[in-house]
């Protein structure tokens, strides 16, 4: 698969998700076997130490990691 078509699928899975919306996940790039995303953490996503919930940084791993793994299974 090239990068073009793997980076194609992942910007699709993207854009079908409903919750990359919600949290504010950004997609950067991707190719094959690889994504990069980003999100901005709001103040009703940090946990009682007003640092970054560990769920929601899971939540952006994750989102990036099932961009980077589905795609070559397309």
């Amino acid at each position: 698969m090239s990068d073009a078509l793997a980076k194609r699928i992942a910007e699709h899975m993207h854009g079908a998700e409903k919750t990359s919306a919600a949290w504010g996940l950004e997609f950067l790039d991707a190719g094959e076997g690889w994504a990069r995303a980003s999100m901005k953490v709001r103040d009703d996503m940090l946990n009682g130490h007003g640092v970054a919930h560990g769920g929601m940084i899971f939540a952006l791993a994750d989102t990036a990691f099932a961009w980077a793994c589905t795609a070559p299974m397309w």
